[in-house]
């Protein structure tokens, strides 16, 4: 029995092998959901002083590392060099090098800025996260197919440390599902009304008649509200499955599609990248190109006969 487990766990980690496409889409999202924010917000409105916290940013403890505390007084030259560090991230370019400014680049974010939602959060944990695969990454840019064979050693490392990125984002939406369950809106089926009728976080005024004829239904709102916490706690249960279990890519769509629903309706275009990264980590197969929906061609065991016949 201990043969057994012990033979299954080292042909999977014989065959383990991170360093391709995924973990370069996963890293391009979490780069794009920081850089939507700095670009198409000024410091005036990311760093802004509030009742409680009249010096922003504010340098206390770790967050004296951040960039912004760094550069104290140019805040507009910190936003700037974190958005071409989150450019050179996207290029794929030295990822063993990228990996730690982009983590020191979301966490000067949610250290520094006045504003941030959960999605800073989830990309500075994943960028921190990922930086042990990274610094293992024997390519020169992340887009490019791994064509190095890694010693044992470096796969168990990597492995253990996937396997750490999977709980991290698995117990995000455990989290997430069964916290709800304190709310009496959620358990009764009516969360969704109260949230897409907020008047600071609700639905834009260009789909909110549509939205307004739906919520007088009470079926719709109850499935609406329901199904959000179906779909938290499915992706949850995906830990459960073996990497390439082909359910989860469907799992993977509708979770996309699920979040591009938020995105949406509430406005929240880097929460949507930073959950879509977490989605691709999780769900997606650790391939080296992105062909991740195609049926792999089935082996012909004819003409392997044939090829080693003298």
């Amino acid at each position: 029995m201990i043969q057994s487990i012990g033979k299954y766990f080292y042909t999977r980690i014989a065959e383990f092998e991170p360093w391709g496409q995924t973990l370069a889409l996963c890293r391009t999202a979490l780069a794009i959901a920081t850089l939507v924010t700095l670009l198409f917000n000024g410091t005036g409105d990311v760093f802004r002083p509030i009742l409680g916290s009249p010096n922003i940013p504010s340098c206390v403890g770790i967050s004296q590392i951040s960039i912004y505390c760094l550069l104290n007084g140019h805040l507009d030259v910190a936003r700037w060099i974190s958005i071409g560090i989150l450019v050179v991230t996207i290029s794929g370019y030295y990822p063993r090098i990228t990996c730690v400014l982009h983590w020191w680049v979301t966490f000067s974010f949610i250290s520094c800025a006045t504003i941030v939602d959960g999605g800073d959060q989830i990309a500075s944990v994943l960028t921190l996260l990922l930086i042990p695969l990274c610094l293992l990454d024997p390519r020169v840019n992340h887009w490019n197919a791994n064509d190095r064979d890694m010693s044992p050693g470096k796969r168990l490392f990597a492995y253990f440390t996937f396997q750490v990125i999977r709980l991290q984002i698995a117990f995000i939406y455990f989290q997430a599902c069964v916290s709800k369950f304190s709310v009496t809106e959620w358990v009764d089926g009516t969360a969704v009304y109260y949230w897409f009728l907020n008047p600071m976080f609700g639905v834009s005024s260009h789909i909110k008649p549509f939205l307004t004829f739906l919520l007088s239904k009470p079926l719709i709102v109850a499935a609406m509200t329901w199904g959000a916490l179906a779909m938290e706690f499915i992706i949850f249960l995906c830990i459960m499955l073996r990497f390439s279990h082909p359910v989860k890519k469907y799992v993977f769509i509708a979770g996309v599609l699920f979040h591009g629903m938020i995105m949406v309706i509430h406005g929240l275009v880097s929460f949507f990248f930073s959950m879509s990264a977490a989605l691709i980590i999780y769900l997606l197969p650790l391939r080296p190109d992105l062909s991740f929906f195609q049926k792999r061609r089935p082996v012909n065991s004819v003409a392997i006969v044939a090829d080693r016949t003298p």
